[in-house]
């Protein structure tokens, strides 16, 4: 690899662990704001991932990187706090699949609530230009790591 080559690899690296440090001080932030919901990193995370569409365990666990006995367990706790419902998929009865509770949806707009005072608290000098250049440079990073996502798959 030559010089070039090398500083461009050193600064994709850097990027991505500095996009791993934000993700986890966004977390932890949020993990403190929300103390009252008694609501774990992984729980979060997993609500996360329901917002978008519905999910068997095994693949929660796949997307995760935990294994399905966790995540079981982690369901049951959402279950218990109104988070999230089991049913029976329409194409396959035999399937459970996990997907937001019907009564959730106070709980998300709380969440949001949560979330805006996040974006609140993170308010700075930055023009509204930065913050949407920033948000179209991360989607177009989403879309990369998607697109390797399926190529290894």
């Amino acid at each position: 690899m030559n010089e070039s080559n090398e500083n461009k690899m050193e600064l994709r690296i850097s990027v991505i662990k500095q996009l791993f440090i934000l993700h986890r001080k966004i977390v932890d932030v949020f993990l403190t704001i929300s103390k009252s919901d008694e609501l774990s990193r992984t729980e979060i995370m997993i609500l996360f991932l329901l917002r978008k569409k519905e999910y068997k365990t095994t693949n929660i666990a796949k997307e995760m990187g935990i294994p399905s006995s966790t995540v079981t367990g982690l369901i049951d706790r959402l279950i218990d706090k109104g988070y999230v419902q089991r049913y029976r998929s329409k194409e396959d009865r035999r399937v459970v699949m996990v997907g937001l509770g019907p009564q959730v949806q106070g709980k998300i707009d709380q969440l949001n609530e949560k979330i805006e005072k996040l974006a609140e608290m993170v308010e700075t000098d930055l023009p509204k230009e930065w913050w949407i250049q920033i948000g179209e440079e991360l989607s177009k990073f989403e879309k990369v790591l998607d697109e390797v996502d399926e190529t290894l798959k």
